[in-house]
């Protein structure tokens, strides 16, 4: 069985993204490392001229004053990028809608991970009235193998509704031996973005051994 819902996030939940969200420390060392890769690379070309033809000592420094001044506009403008990319999964607001997934089943099957990105499993669940294998796949499965018991009989999953990021695992049923394990992904159709992603509802579990 999977019954979806949504809600408002909790007050717990709301106080437990808001710790995961980044501090001023690591905003500044994230500027301070682009502004040093900026002014790298920046200075490259002229440090290549300077061997080839020597420049004098003031006119290095005319020329180095515009140069770090480029190197810092540059690192801003990367880093408002990054931070436009990165908003809409690190902002949290109390009016922010979460989905819970709740999850009954007696098969499971597991698939390797293909570069640490997490344990990956084939729940077979009936979704409105239909038979389906439920792919979950994530680090989030870290916290809980071990300490919860899983795979579990019954469980739920809280995640945030615009991206689907889990935050939070509930397991209420058994232990669920996994049926068999299935090989990684291979690289070309995961890097193609081809393969199964994390939440997604499939008829059967595709078979990926015949390609490469």
């Amino acid at each position: 069985m999977l019954n979806i819902k949504k809600r408002k996030i909790s007050k717990q939940e709301l106080q437990q993204l808001k710790s995961l969200e980044p501090k001023f420390w690591d905003k500044f060392e994230r500027f301070i490392l682009l502004l040093m890769a900026s002014t790298f690379v920046l200075l490259m070309p002229f440090l290549w001229y300077d061997k080839k033809y020597p420049v004098p000592p003031s006119t290095e420094l005319i020329i180095l004053i515009p140069l770090l001044i480029l190197a810092t506009l540059t690192a801003f403008y990367i880093y408002r990028w990054i931070d436009q990319q990165e908003g809409p999964h690190s902002s949290v607001s109390r009016n922010l809608i979460v989905e819970e997934w709740h999850i009954q089943t007696q098969r499971v099957i597991h698939r390797e991970d293909i570069e640490d990105f997490g344990p990956a499993y084939y729940f077979q669940v009936t979704h409105e009235g239909q038979q389906r294998w439920l792919f979950l796949w994530g680090q989030y499965f870290y916290d809980y193998n071990e300490e919860y018991s899983f795979p579990n009989t019954a469980f739920t999953i809280v995640r945030r509704a615009d991206h689907k990021t889990v935050f939070s695992i509930q397991v209420y049923g058994q232990a669920l031996a996994v049926e068999k394990s299935l090989p990684p992904f291979p690289k070309k159709a995961w890097r193609a973005g081809k393969t199964e992603e994390d939440g997604d509802l499939l008829v059967e579990i595709p078979d990926w051994s015949s390609q490469k």
